[in-house]
């Protein structure tokens, strides 16, 4: 029924660290009044019992949000808690409300009254208009015990149960524990069953193309563009800054021979060329593995009769990450041993994309709250792609109206704005001295010495374990498993293979050499999508979403 699942770049919490949380939601009520004009009012009750003193809590409601590669940007405004004082802070594409009196504490239970009011909230389609909303988001630190809402839309309105569902639990997921009820133009519901920490409920109706009015094509430009004004300016402001501001300081490239201490490889993969791969999150199953939370186990399946065979992987669980870990662990640690202990790589195809992008968005938010950039070079990284859009909209325009020169020339800006984007982050003093490492560490993967090797190994036993996961990250697996021939007879301790042991010989070898394909396997696997899968929704879709804790 539905067309689009939301990917949030968003850092979601862990059910271990939510546990931490000093504050149960014992219920929470919801109101949506949707008004024909394109806007929709929202009123959410939120009752909570604490379980000792705090200030209060704080409410997390993004306002930018990419869906199928395309950007949106909802209006929030109106925005009011009654009888508590609260502050707004806008930062990151997220709206963040603090309830509560700095000077003051809390305790028991206490009622929070949030109301806003939110505009271009939709998803315009050819046949229908979709209202698609995160009642409570999937990042609250604490449980959510019980659940009711109630959405108002406009008069004259006809639904049937093909028009509207409900999807509960984690993000991705698509459970619908919760009772509907249509009925005089109200959706109203109520859940089911508690809801842990991280898990959260979204509505999808499909209304009518007439029912909601669309943005022409002349507001949609000024809402995209209009603020902005003449880009050409603006970009060769940007030119200039990014010759005084936005270059890396030089500095003497010297070989490293570990990584920089307290970045994990996925980290260390998306600062090192400022974009977070997938090779990246995959770096994260043999740095568990070293650290004794899950085993790895390559196994041979036969097909036509034994007449060819092909690998699979299985991941055992041996035990759960501890409290403290970075939120994208969580992420891609509770999705792949959700359904049990032991998953295998068939198992995950087509069902971990979504997961996958979610820790995309979360590495990319972690390594930038690490702030090892200069401010100014932050801010203009932000603003090099709106600028880009505004140059190619301008452009597009222009030659709509056959102003050919001018619009040419546009997107050429455009072009330029974009190629200058990831120039344009300069490192800060801790961040070049971060770099400076960890690019010092990517040369000894690249062109290591055997001798020194072997010194390492020396020192070091466990010195393999603990840099192939940044040699995954930085897409030199094969390469650095090849320099260990020789030195190991064994694997791992993590990782065994069926498949190899079957044929005898140095086990090690067998691993050195099939690992990095048997990574790019498991990657392929992590990132599939099934046909079709942008039909349907998920919990955690949608616009809306977020979360919220105490403080």
């Amino acid at each position: 029924m539905l067309k689009y699942i939301l990917i949030f770049p968003l850092l979601f919490l862990s059910q271990a660290a939510a546990l931490a949380e000093y504050f149960v939601i014992d219920q929470f009520d919801i109101r949506i009044r949707i008004d024909e004009s394109g806007f929709f009012e929202v009123t959410e009750t939120i009752g909570v019992t604490f379980s000792e003193p705090r200030h209060g809590i704080y409410r997390v409601i993004p306002y930018r949000y990419q869906i199928e590669g395309k950007k949106y940007e909802i209006g929030l405004s109106n925005i009011d808690v009654e009888g508590w004082k609260f502050k707004r802070e806008w930062a990151n594409g997220n709206l963040r409300i603090r309830i509560g009196d700095p000077d003051q504490y809390v305790g028991g239970r206490q009622r929070y009254v949030i109301s806003y009011k939110v505009k271009r909230a939709w998803l315009f389609e050819e046949q229908y208009t979709e209202f698609y909303w995160n009642l409570t988001g999937n990042e609250w630190e604490a449980p959510i015990e019980k659940l009711d809402f109630r959405i108002e839309l406009p008069e004259g309105l006809s639904l049937t149960p093909d028009d509207y569902q409900v999807f509960t639990g984690y993000t991705g997921q698509q459970e619908s524990d919760a009772q509907i009820n249509w009925s005089d133009g109200v959706l109203s519901g109520s859940t089911t069953r508690a809801f842990a920490p991280g898990e959260g409920v979204t509505v999808a109706i499909r209304l009518p193309v007439a029912s909601i009015k669309r943005p022409s094509a002349f507001e949609s430009f000024m809402h995209d563009y209009g603020l902005l004004g003449i880009p050409a300016a603006l970009l060769a402001l940007l030119g200039w800054l990014f010759v005084r501001f936005g270059r890396d300081e030089p500095f003497v490239k010297m070989v490293q021979y570990y990584p920089p201490e307290g970045l994990p490889p996925a980290e260390a993969g998306a600062f090192i060329d400022d974009k977070t791969d997938n090779r990246d999150i995959v770096s994260l199953l043999p740095y568990w593995g070293g650290q004794g939370y899950l085993t790895i186990r390559e196994t041979e399946k036969e097909q036509l009769f034994g007449l060819f065979s092909s690998k699979d992987f299985e991941f055992n669980k041996v035990e759960s990450l501890p409290s403290g870990r970075p939120g994208y662990e969580y992420t891609v640690f509770n999705r792949l041993f959700r359904d049990g202990d032991t998953v295998s790589i068939n198992e995950l195809k087509d069902k971990f994309h979504t997961t996958m992008s979610s820790a995309q968005s979360q590495i990319q938010r972690t390594v930038r709250d690490r702030q090892l950039h200069t401010p100014l070079s932050r801010m203009l990284w932000s603003v090099l792609p709106v600028a880009a859009a505004i140059c190619a909209g301008l452009g597009a325009f222009f030659i709509s109206k056959e102003q050919y020169p001018g619009g040419g020339a546009m997107l050429l800006t455009a072009g330029i704005a974009f190629l200058l984007r990831r120039p344009m982050l300069k490192k800060n003093k801790e961040g070049m001295e971060l770099y400076r490492q960890l690019y010092g560490f990517r040369m000894f993967v690249d062109k290591a010495d055997r001798k020194r090797i072997e010194r390492l190994l020396a020192d070091d036993p466990a010195y393999f374990e603990k840099t192939l996961p940044y040699a995954i990250a930085f897409g030199m697996a094969k390469d650095w498993a090849a320099h260990f021939e020789g030195l190991f007879t064994e694997p791992p301790h993590w990782y065994r293979s069926s498949y190899h042991h079957s044929r005898g010989g140095n086990a090690f070898q067998s691993f050195a050499s099939s690992f990095d394909s048997g990574m790019r396997q498991v990657q392929s696997s992590f990132t599939s999508s099934p046909s079709g899968s942008s039909s349907g929704g998920s919990s955690g879709g949608g616009f809306g979403g977020g979360g919220g804790g105490s403080w």
